[in-house]
């Protein structure tokens, strides 16, 4: 994974329910949440460089 500021600039997701925008840039870390419309989500753009996601889904 690569690093904000360093390998791109912008990026984060956004909440569209909640109207709530959440960088999420921390390397290593995960971000989880119900794939329901409750949490109906965006993924902001990247406006500078190139970054690089892991997306998993997972079904009980």
């Amino acid at each position: 994974m690569n690093r904000r500021g360093v390998d791109y600039q912008g990026g984060g997701v956004r909440y569209i329910r909640y109207n709530c925008t959440v960088d999420a840039d921390r390397v290593g870390y995960s971000m989880l949440f119900p794939g329901r419309l409750t949490h109906l989500h965006e993924g902001l753009p990247t406006t500078e460089g190139t970054r690089y996601i892991a997306v998993s889904f997972l079904n009980p």
